[in-house]
């Protein structure tokens, strides 16, 4: 019987984050299809379970200190490369007896380079976009910004996992952007296989309040994004959109740290009372009682803020980099723009300002799509595919 290793970078047992979500899919698709599996990953805080073993001694807690390091020496050092090489080492030292890996994320390039060693069948999980295609990103938007210096470690970081890639036998990644950058870097488009990843549909759902047609009218316009706001993000371009706008009755509401980086960025604008800076909180509230959702990312793998936000019925604003091109059709659950386009952003804002009974329309149509998006789908979808490239 064919044997699986899973091999990744999340904290399995307890801790819920968007890491574990996505390896516990993959281990789903193993259960549910009667898989034969194994599982290396960062830390286990479960019950025991033969089937899982830590990849490194002591678990997480190495990992964490390189973390750590990395924030408080301002990744002047490059901790983050040193912990990715630190778990790979370990990782290849344990993956005997098994005729095929996957490897998630793609950072593991020594352990993939033993199993081919050993004709063992590499798929990698490309949860975002090719490193080199989002530095080239960053350093244009670095340019925009003269007062930001340019981070030395932005290249070096990246390039371990593209060579993982390039090796592996096969690719699968959550969105046709991912795609599009790994052929950006050379890889062969007959290697890579997109499956839209999902999200919590039981957690996500609109308000069961009815609004009448009066209380549509009388209602704050509000505009939520929901982010880690680093310069990728994107934010300068909704602020001057919003600017631009001046709507009455409306607010612009801002959830996820705020870097330097972006800070700097912002230093030059006039923001209005109508903007809030939430920092984090639990963004299902401010999904629930928003009017759109908008998230003018430069890159993202799949934004699964995008389908949170269209769960709970929102009409999404979103960019061609943002993954979600999939689940949203121009002008039915939203709207996909150019990235750096603010002209765009107060456009297609003031469109639904302007267009109450419209918005209420793709509120339905947003929430009948990403209904589509759960986590079972794509397990169930990640066996089938698995089982193909097994034969």
């Amino acid at each position: 019987m064919t044997k699986i290793t899973l091999v990744t970078g999340a904290d399995l047992g307890n801790k819920k984050n968007l890491k574990t979500a996505e390896a516990n899919a993959i281990i789903n698709s193993f259960k549910k299809n009667k898989i034969n599996y194994n599982i290396l990953c960062r830390a286990y805080s479960g019950t025991n379970n033969k089937k899982i073993r830590q990849i490194a001694p002591l678990g997480n807690i190495i990992p964490k200190i390189f973390t750590l390091l990395d924030e408080i020496t301002f990744k002047k050092f490059n901790f983050r490369k040193i912990n990715n090489q630190f778990l790979d080492f370990f990782a290849s030292k344990k993956i005997n007896k098994t005729d095929a890996i996957i490897f998630l994320p793609y950072s593991f390039e020594k352990t993939c380079e033993i199993a081919k060693q050993k004709k063992i069948k590499t798929i990698n999980i490309g949860t975002s976009a090719s490193n080199t295609y989002v530095s080239k990103l960053k350093n244009q938007e670095l340019k925009h910004t003269h007062k930001i210096k340019k981070n030395k470690n932005v290249l070096s970081n990246l390039s371990s996992g593209e060579k993982s890639l390039k090796k592996c036998d096969h690719i699968i990644t959550y969105s046709k952007y991912c795609k599009r950058t790994y052929e950006y870097i050379g890889i062969k488009k007959s290697k890579i296989i997109v499956l839209d990843m999902g999200t919590k549909l039981n957690k996500f759902k609109p308000l069961k309040t009815k609004l009448t047609q009066k209380n549509i009218k009388n209602k704050k316009f509000r505009v939520v994004c929901v982010a880690n706001y680093t310069i990728l993000k994107g934010l300068k371009y909704l602020i001057e959109a919003w600017i631009n706008l001046k709507l009455e009755n409306a607010e612009l509401i801002l959830i996820g740290k705020l870097d330097k980086e972006v800070q700097n960025q912002l230093k030059k604008y006039k923001l209005p009372k109508n903007i809030k800076f939430l920092g984090f909180v639990d963004p299902l509230a401010h999904y629930q009682n928003s009017t759109i959702f908008v998230l003018p990312t430069l890159t993202e793998g799949f934004a699964k803020v995008v389908l949170e936000a269209m769960s709970c019925g929102l009409p999404v604003i979103t960019t061609t980099n943002s993954g979600a091109d999939s689940a949203i059709k121009q002008g039915k659950e939203g709207f996909i723009i150019p990235i750096r386009d603010s002209k765009k952003i107060e456009e297609t804002i003031q469109y639904f300002y302007n267009n109450p009974k419209k918005t209420k329309e793709m509120n339905k149509l947003a929430r009948k799509t990403a209904m589509k998006y759960s986590w079972d789908r794509y397990s169930n979808s990640l066996a089938k595919t698995i089982n193909k490239l097994m034969k």
